[in-house]
C-alpha cells in the first residue's frame, strides 16, 4: 500500500484521469467526521464522474456515481466543499482516493 499526497496544481488533472480510468467501476464513498461514526454515502455504485471546481468562489467537488441505463436511470452526486488536501492511496493497484476537508475525510474506494 502506497499513499500520495497530491499537490494542488495536480488535482483537476488527477482527478479528471481517475475518473475517466475508473468510470462505471463500483465504488464507495463515505465521510467521516470528527466525534461521528462513518457515513457511507453510497456503496457498491458504478462511478459516473468527478467534476472538479476548483476556481469557484467556493471550490468543490462533484462525485458522481449510480447507474444511467435502463428504463429509470439513477445516480447521486454528492458535493465535497472547500477540499484542503488530496491524497491517493494504491493498494493492489487500485487507487482510492483520500480528501480531507475542515469538515472531515471523504474516501472514494473503488471495489
Amino acid at each position: 500500500m502506497a499513499e500520495k499526497v497530491l499537490k494542488k496544481e495536480e488535482w483537476k488533472e488527477y482527478l479528471s484521469d481517475f475518473s475517466s480510468n475508473y468510470q462505471t467501476r463500483y465504488s464507495t464513498l463515505s465521510v467521516e467526521e470528527p466525534g461521528l461514526e462513518e457515513t457511507v454515502i453510497f456503496e457498491a455504485l458504478p462511478l459516473i464522474a468527478i467534476e472538479p471546481d476548483l476556481k469557484n468562489r467556493t471550490p468543490h467537488i462533484e462525485i458522481i456515481a449510480g447507474d444511467l441505463a435502463g428504463e429509470n436511470p439513477d445516480n447521486i452526486t454528492h458535493t465535497i466543499n472547500n477540499p484542503q488536501e488530496i491524497t491517493v492511496d494504491e493498494n493492489d493497484g487500485v487507487e482510492n482516493i483520500i480528501i480531507i476537508t475542515e469538515e472531515g475525510r471523504i474516501t472514494l474506494e473503488i471495489i
